[in-house]
């Protein structure tokens, strides 16, 4: 492994200069994030929650990104991310009938 490909690694595993997983670093949106970060920049509680709900849903976006998306975005912290995506969970159970 070469120089640039550590730096690179590094970087992936969230090593020193923060981690291109998060979507949070300056300059850098994943494009499956773009969407998240816009909704919590135009915060609209239900509507923000669903897209939410759904991008972890379909492998979009985990917890954790949606977390430090959120409480970086709008100053939301991490347990209410966490128990919205509970009741969007429950809602989901309730609907499907499982």
């Amino acid at each position: 492994m070469n120089d640039m490909d550590e730096v690179m690694q590094t970087l992936l595993d969230g090593g020193e200069g923060g981690c291109y997983n998060t979507g949070l670093e300056p300059g850098f949106v994943p494009v499956r994030l773009r969407g998240i970060v816009a909704a919590f920049e135009n915060f609209d509680k239900w509507p923000t929650w669903g897209l939410c709900y759904a991008a972890i849903t379909v492998g979009r976006a985990t917890l954790a990104e949606i977390e430090k998306i959120a409480e970086n975005v709008a100053g939301i912290v991490p347990h209410v991310t966490r128990t919205r995506m509970t009741d969007f969970s429950i809602m989901s159970e309730h609907v499907s009938g499982v």
